[in-house]
């Protein structure tokens, strides 16, 4: 800004600039009292919108910071868990309508506060001049003296007039940059809603505004999770319904409500003020136009003297034509113009269900802010019952979950190797194909465990040991006999809730850290019943190498730990321990006694292996086989487990894949293109019908025959890694029959 110091002056630029001054008349000082006016009046209009904005965005910001108590899904995973508390920011987006309509008009109201300042200055402040003129020459050490005085006592108003000025000549720059910045931060939002519609497909529903705060609202209501704690909608508290009562009354104010309902009137609004702010500008700049040109005249030779008094004609027509063209670009950014893209991706069940979700959601909140007189709480209360069915949707899918070592995290209060659960992906797998002995015992056990979890009351009358809760089993086998598919089964039911967990996973290098995982294990289970209101079993294989009576120092061993968990004084109702071991012998006794079913699984007999042999083979097509053939190929594999079995089929399965797509890489496609022809495959949903059909149309391709399964045999039984599996296998099945023989416990079931 333009500053001329009093040793700047000459006493001949000194007179010019006085002259400038006292040429402005009573009668354009009149005029510019009414243009102050003027300007006052539309400034105080844009500042009472920007106030109603103002107040509408820090509701919604309030709500959605309200404390550090923000409440994340439990189903979300710990590593986002742990960035989300390291960010601070509101949940409410960056970039949304309400901030956007914000952030525009108060750039107007900048624009007309800027010139509403450069009006006031303007106005000549009074000068104080002497009688005496002085002229250039010769003078006294007097004379420079006062005429020092008097050039200090007016620089204020000489430089307040002057700086007034060089906003005036640099006013359409200023229009300029304002207008662009509107237009940068509506292109931003409309970028946004153009990636959502149609790069992500959301589809529009009622406009994309009224689409984009519908979306806000279902993010940002009950933003710290009471839901997801597992409240009901009518168990919220009182404080978490004013707060969300306040984020959509935020809506109702009719100069942020007619915004919401119609956006063209924000672009309307906006085109308006810039235009008037222009036209306000250049109204000021021609009431000042011979001051501005005799200024100019004078400081011309004065070296720091500003670029905007230096403009050209052929500049302040270019601005002109920038001006123009920021209005047709701010029209071309209008947010409805947006159009909704349908994406052709292949979706998962999950995925389907989400969208459908989301659009059933974002259509009744559409529905309800299209309403003129639409009501606060009924948003409210629509959006705390959708997120509550979402809950329990998810409660379904995400009903497996594993254990891990955290870092720790100083805002949740977790300390460094503490045990962490968190969700995991959820196995495939049913208990009613797994083939074995003890296997019906442990299928049976299941069921009365259900029975007894439905109806809790009446078995809770009736139990001897006055719970229900007794449901801990232990699994015995050699690996590769199933008892891991069970943990697999188990997890993958949805009327129960499973926490897989390795021994590894309670080992830290943090002292006293590791003791006090089981607990944090037992804890976390705990919280998941409560929350599900469902039955949590825990699922440890390998528990000897967690729980034993090796004294080898170093080694893990939580038996006590454990011991006082699963029957202590402090009750864990709702939980189980499933134990699965190849070495019961290292288990100490006090936690054998602890297991309500104790089984060995997994041996197979003829009839087991014909079972698999069939199961397995049923996944490809294949020929006729007689029963003599299965007979044949059963007795081949006498002591061998299920993990046996399935490698023969494997070894099948990867030839004959591998020579279909190598020798008949089109018809692979067609059979890829069946798969994803309605929806993207999955496992999960190709039941055993679909599967046949399958079969048949690839069965003209390639077949198995009985011959494939026996090269298949021979190859695997020459291999040693096979023939150890084996002979380990039945050692381990003869050492856990002479273990249990000896146990005299009349709760230990020998299959």
């Amino acid at each position: 800004m333009l500053n001329i110091r009093p040793t700047e002056m000459t006493p001949g630029k000194f007179y010019s600039l006085v002259k400038i001054l006292e040429s402005v008349d009573e009668e354009r000082i009149s005029k510019l009292g009414e243009f102050r006016d003027a300007t006052i009046r539309a400034a105080e209009l844009v500042q009472e919108q920007c106030a109603v904005l103002a107040k509408a965005n820090n509701d919604m910001h309030q709500e959605a910071r309200t404390s550090m108590r923000v409440r994340h899904s439990d189903f979300d995973s710990l590593e986002k868990q742990s960035a989300d508390y390291n960010d601070f920011t509101s949940q409410v987006s960056d970039v949304n309508f309400l901030l956007i309509a914000y952030d525009t008009i108060r750039c107007v109201q900048a624009g007309y506060i800027g010139l509403l300042d450069t009006a006031l200055n303007l106005k000549p402040k009074q000068l104080v001049l002497s009688d005496k003129k002085f002229d250039v020459g010769k003078k006294t050490i007097e004379d420079i003296q006062n005429m020092t005085y008097e050039f200090s006592l007016n620089a204020p108003a000489i430089n307040s007039f002057l700086a007034a000025l060089e906003q005036l000549e640099s006013m359409n720059d200023s229009v300029d940059l304002i207008a662009d910045k509107v237009y940068r931060s509506l292109d931003i939002y409309y970028r946004k809603l153009l990636h959502r519609h149609t790069v992500e497909g959301v589809k529009i529903h009622k406009d994309p505004v009224i689409t984009d705060i519908a979306i806000m609202l279902f993010k940002n209501i009950d933003a710290h999770g009471e839901i997801s704690e597992g409240k009901t909608p009518d168990k919220i508290s009182a404080y978490t319904l004013r707060k969300a009562e306040i984020l959509a009354e935020a809506l109702r104010a009719d100069s942020v409500h007619k915004f919401v309902q119609d956006a063209g009137k924000l672009l309307e609004y906006l085109t308006m003020n810039l235009k008037a702010f222009k036209n306000a500008a250049n109204n000021l700049q021609l009431m000042f136009k011979s001051q501005l040109q005799a200024f100019k005249t004078t400081m011309d030779d004065h070296n720091r003297w500003s670029r905007g008094l230096s403009l050209s004609a052929v500049d302040k027509l270019l601005s002109a034509s920038n001006f123009e063209r920021t209005l047709m670009l701010i029209t071309d950014v209008d947010p409805r113009n947006v159009s909704y893209t349908e994406t052709t991706k292949l979706l998962s069940s999950e995925e389907k269900f989400s969208i459908k979700f989301r659009e059933e959601t974002i259509e009744k909140l559409a529905n309800l802010l299209a309403c003129p007189d639409f009501s606060a709480q009924e948003i409210v209360e629509y959006v705390l019952e959708r997120k509550s069915k979402l809950r329990e949707y998810f409660q379904d899918e995400n009903s497996f979950y594993v254990s891990k070592i955290g870092g720790g995290n100083p805002f949740t209060g977790s300390a460094p190797g503490a045990l962490e659960i968190i969700p995991g992906p959820k196995p495939n797998s049913n208990l009613n194909d797994i083939v074995g002995s003890g296997f019906k015992e442990i299928r049976k056990f299941i069921s009365s465990v259900e029975d007894a979890s439905k109806w809790n009351n009446l078995f809770l009358a009736t139990s001897p040991s006055k719970t229900t809760d007794k449901s801990n089993v232990l699994l015995i086998g050699p690996v590769g006999c199933g008892k891991t598919e069970v943990f697999r089964a188990v997890g993958a039911d949805k009327g129960s809730i499973s926490v897989s967990v390795q021994g590894s996973d309670f080992n830290t290098c943090w002292k006293g850290e590791m003791e006090k995982n089981p607990k944090r294990l037992f804890e976390g289970a705990l919280k998941l019943h409560k929350e599900s209101k469902k039955q949590v079993h825990i699922l440890i294989d390998e528990i000897d190498s967690v729980m034993n009576n090796d004294k080898i120092p170093g080694e893990t061993n939580l038996s006590l730990e454990f011991q006082i968990l699963m029957d202590g004084v402090v009750h864990y109702p709702k939980i189980s321990i499933w134990g699965a071991t190849n070495n019961p012998q290292r288990i100490p006794m006090a936690m054998i006694r602890r297991f309500s079913k104790v089984v060995i699984v997994g041996e197979l007999d003829c009839d087991d292996r014909i079972t698999l042999l069939k199961h397995f083979s049923s996944y490809l097509p294949r020929e006729n086989f007689r029963d003599k053939d299965w007979k044949c190929l059963a007795d081949r594999l006498d002591g061998a487990t299920g993990d046996v079995v399935r490698k023969m089929i494997d070894h099948i399965w990867r030839d004959k894949m591998s020579w279909f797509v190598h020798n008949k890489p089109e018809a692979a496609q067609k059979m890829m293109e069946l798969l994803n022809k309605e929806t993207q495959f999955e496992l999960s949903s190709f039941d055993p019908k679909d599967r046949f059909n399958f079969n048949q149309k690839l069965g003209k391709y390639f077949q198995v025959s009985p011959h494939d399964v026996h090269k298949s045999i021979d190859i695997h039984l020459d291999n040693i890694a096979i023939k150890t599996e084996i002979d380990t296998a039945k050692r381990t099945y003869a050492n856990a029959k002479a273990f249990l023989n000896q146990l005299n416990a009349s709760t230990i079931v020998s299959a």
